[in-house]
C-alpha cells in the first residue's frame, strides 16, 4: 500500500492527495455517520435489497424475457449467420456441394456395393424380410386399417358420450 500510495502519488499526485485528504474525513464521516449510515444502509438497503428483489426478479424476467429473445435473437441471428455462412462458404458449400457430390458419388458409388454387398450378405435375410415380410406386410395392411378404423371409431364413439358426459 505505501507502494502504492507511492505509486498514487506518482501517478496521480492530485488524486493521492485527494485520497489522503478526503479519506480521513471519510473516514471521520465513516466513523460519524457510521451508524446512522449504518442504520442509512439498513434503512435504505432494505429498500435497496427489496428494490434488488423487486428489480433482480424483473431482471430475471428480464433475462427470462430477454434470454428467449436473446436465444430467439441467437435463433434469428444465428440463421443470418448460416445465412452468412452461406453467404460467407459458399466456397466452403460449393467446396461441401463439389467435394461432397464426389462423397456422395462415392457413397452412392461405394453404398451401391456396400448395398449390393449388404444384399450379397443378406438376401437370406433380404429374402427372409421378402418372404416373411409379405405376409406381415399384408398382416400389417389388413391389420392397421381395422386397428386405426376401429381405433378412430372407438375413440370418436367413446369421446362422443364420454365429451358430453364430462361436459
Amino acid at each position: 500500500d505505501p507502494s502504492e500510495s507511492q505509486h498514487l502519488k506518482k501517478l496521480d499526485p492530485s488524486e493521492s492527495e485527494h485520497f489522503q485528504e478526503l479519506d480521513p474525513s471519510e473516514s471521520e464521516h465513516f466513523q460519524e455517520l457510521g451508524p446512522s449510515e449504518s442504520q442509512l444502509l439498513q434503512e435504505l438497503d432494505p429498500n435497496e435489497s427489496q428494490h434488488l428483489q423487486e428489480l433482480d426478479p424483473n431482471e430475471s424476467q428480464l433475462l427470462q424475457e430477454l434470454d428467449p429473445n436473446e436465444s430467439q435473437h441467437l435463433q434469428e441471428l444465428d440463421p443470418n449467420e448460416s445465412e452468412h455462412f452461406q453467404e460467407l462458404d459458399p466456397t466452403e458449400s460449393q467446396l461441401l456441394q463439389e467435394l461432397d457430390p464426389s462423397e456422395n458419388q462415392l457413397l452412392q458409388e461405394l453404398d451401391p456395393s456396400e448395398s449390393q454387398h449388404l444384399q450379397n450378405l443378406d438376401p437370406s435375410k433380404n429374402q427372409h424380410l421378402q418372404e416373411l415380410d409379405p405376409s406381415e406386410i399384408l398382416h400389417v395392411k389388413n391389420w392397421i386399417p381395422v386397428r386405426v378404423n376401429t381405433f378412430c371409431n372407438g375413440s370418436q364413439s367413446e369421446s362422443a358420450p364420454s365429451g358430453t358426459g364430462s361436459h
